[in-house]
């Protein structure tokens, strides 16, 4: 096992994209360590609904107006949270309003 006691060693980027970042840290033994990491971002494109590319390219308003573009994680909320709560009881309820429709659509 490692200790997080590290010094930066090299850190570049060869013509591939690739990004090589390379930390020598001391163990538990006292011995040197050297740790390679390569890393490879890749650019991932989506296709979104006319509409909703639309949307994003509105300018903001209100206390947000003047911020930079896209959803600010101090201000903004993807959803609410909706609690489920499952009872044993929901089979039986669901085979009586099944039973109850087939009587009605009888009659």
């Amino acid at each position: 096992m490692t200790s997080r006691i590290s010094s930066k060693g090299e850190d570049y980027i060869d013509d591939n994209g690739i990004r090589t970042t390379v930390e020598y840290t001391v163990n538990e033994e006292g011995k040197k360590i050297k740790i390679t990491r390569k890393i490879k971002r890749t650019l991932q494109k989506s296709l979104v609904e006319h509409a909703v590319a639309e949307r994003k390219t509105w300018a903001k308003f209100g206390l947000e107006k003047g911020n930079k573009p896209g959803p600010d994680r101090a201000t903004t909320t993807v959803g609410e949270t909706v609690f489920l709560k499952l009872t044993p009881g929901n089979k039986v309820w669901f085979k009586l309003s099944m039973e109850f429709l087939r009587t009605v659509s009888d009659s």
